[in-house]
């Protein structure tokens, strides 16, 4: 295979990738049956309720207890492609699940601190234009309607683009920071930059059948009793995490570099049958 010099994220024969699998698309629905394979997966979500639920109490906590499991399993599954399960909820690694998550929000943070300003100026300035149009109407209410009416809609495609935006930047920064476990190491702009290259479609896609799920789950948990929505979080956070797993192999079977992993002590291994 050769190599692009000005693409420093090329495969190159000399430096080959670490086998994480091989995958030529994307499989959605299997990010939702993986699930159950575990022989404890009911007992896997009664954790993630939990989690979930404890943030009525304490804040943040328990969802980056949550987050931090999702991706040592999306570690697993990368470490072990083709192998049926992923590893059960440890009580004792508390802590570990708790500093990855951490690292996931720190980067979060970040991002949100960079654009929330420009969310709030495309909001600010289109206020400002819907006040310059009333001022011009001289007081005429139907004009002001009707630029009231533009400005929302304006804002709703506005909105959308930039959601669109978002999802394509925080996913290979989730990605990174969920499999470094490093803050400065989850910001490779050059590695990003060739992500969003390779796999914005995907991403997308990908995103848009995650939010999918996300609702038909939550309606579904809503009508029990509302008690439901918090395993139905638990699980649209591990399908969540296993379309990153698959956007990952996706992007390494492109020619894309490896992340480098966190050594660490090996997860407890898959409760047999």
């Amino acid at each position: 295979m050769s190599t692009d010099d000005s693409n420093p994220y090329q495969a190159s024969t000399t430096d080959p990738k670490p086998h994480l699998g091989e995958r030529e698309s994307m499989e959605y629905m299997r990010a939702i049956n993986y699930v159950t394979e575990s022989p404890k997966w009911t007992m896997n979500l009664l954790w993630g309720s939990l989690c979930i639920l404890s943030t009525q109490v304490i804040p943040i906590v328990g969802q980056l207890l949550w987050i931090g499991y999702q991706f040592e399993i999306v570690e697993d599954l990368l470490r072990h492609p083709g192998r049926v399960g992923y590893p059960d909820f440890d009580k004792d690694r508390f802590k570990e699940y708790l500093t990855r998550g951490l690292w996931i929000f720190l980067v979060m943070l970040v991002v949100m601190v960079v654009f929330a300003p420009v969310m709030g100026v495309m909001v600010l300035g289109l206020m400002a234009v819907v006040g310059v149009l009333g001022a011009a109407s001289g007081g005429d209410e139907q004009a002001i309607g009707i630029g009231v009416f533009v400005m929302m809609a304006v804002m709703m495609v506005l909105m959308f683009v930039f959601s669109i935006v978002m999802t394509v930047v925080v996913t290979p920064l989730t990605i990174r920071a969920g499999l470094t476990q490093d803050f400065r190491a989850s910001f490779d702009f050059a590695w990003i930059k060739d992500f969003m290259r390779q796999m914005w479609i995907e991403t997308l896609l990908a995103q848009l059948f995650w939010m999918a799920s996300a609702v038909l789950l939550y309606l579904l948990g809503a009508l029990a009793c509302l008690i439901g929505v918090f395993p139905a979080v638990a699980f649209v956070l591990l399908v969540q995490g296993h379309l990153y797993m698959q956007l990952y192999q996706l992007y390494l079977s492109r020619g894309g570099q490896p992340i480098p992993f966190k050594d660490e002590a090996p997860a407890k291994p898959v409760t047999p049958e």
